[in-house]
């Protein structure tokens, strides 16, 4: 069985722009390894106890949006563009710039922040098994849940074409190279299920396989491992780091003019 293993720090002041409306997860992914019969693995652990094996990584921030429309002089662009690069360009894709809130297509989801995967690396020996579609499939349903979309940085189409197989999409303004992926929460998605046949293995069920499965056999069928396509998205260069890209210059020069902020 496979396990996700979550830690965080948050600060305990009043957020501000400087801090506390982005809260970053590191996310360490861990499949069982039965400890030796010698008893290496320590005193308080039996024979058959059971320990993690890191088998690969994420990094999951959720940027709270409902707070920051909530706050009383604190902009949705200055938090993002104060934290990266790569947090700032998500502000064109997905937030209605006049509105301050999250664009039409998104703004029916449950929820109230967006859930952005920086990073998702699984260990070669483990590739081929549809891990990491269950593990994005766990986290938007956990630290994700309150989310009304869960964006996901991609370096390349084919990368795309991956994860459009449990749901994900290309944002429509986006032209060339897909940079970046989101699940819209509004509706329903592939699920990601373990298969039968082996352990630490997933399929992909989409809803119609999911209504017409009437027992176990019709419940294994989906869309086979991959080939172990996976997701490594590096940090910013500096020339997109914060306060240098060209959006952020020319919100920043019309800031002043923006209407009073929709409260949600």
């Amino acid at each position: 069985m496979l396990h996700l293993s979550v830690s965080t720090r948050i600060a305990v002041d009043e957020p501000s722009t400087d801090g506390g409306f982005i809260t970053w997860f590191d996310v360490l992914i861990e499949g069982d390894a039965l400890v030796d019969d010698d008893g290496a693995g320590g005193d308080d652990q039996g024979e058959g106890d059971e320990k993690g094996e890191p088998i690969g990584h994420a990094k999951l921030a959720i940027i709270h949006v409902g707070a920051l429309v909530d706050s009383d002089d604190t902009l949705l662009w200055e938090v993002l563009d104060a934290e990266s690069g790569d947090l700032e360009a998500l502000y064109s894709l997905y937030f209605d710039e006049e509105e301050e809130w999250f664009k039409d297509e998104f703004g029916s989801a449950a929820g109230v922040d967006l859930g952005y995967i920086q990073e998702l690396t699984i260990d070669p020996a483990w590739h081929g098994r549809n891990i990491e579609f269950a593990v994005v499939q766990r986290l938007n349903a956990t630290l994700a849940a309150g989310c009304k979309v869960l964006v996901m940085a991609v370096s390349s189409r084919d990368e795309a074409t991956h994860w459009e197989q449990i749901g994900f999409e290309v944002p429509a303004s986006e032209g060339g190279e897909p940079g970046y992926v989101h699940l819209n929460n509004e509706g329903e998605h592939p699920r990601v299920i373990a298969a039968t046949d082996e352990e630490n293995r997933f399929i992909v069920q989409s809803t119609e396989d999911e209504d017409e499965a009437g027992d176990e056999d019709e419940a294994g069928e989906g869309v086979e491992p991959a080939t172990g396509v996976m997701i490594i998205s590096p940090l910013p260069p500096p020339e997109a780091s914060s306060g240098r890209t060209q959006d952020a210059a020319a919100r920043r020069a019309t800031a002043s003019r923006r209407p009073a902020r929709r409260r949600r």
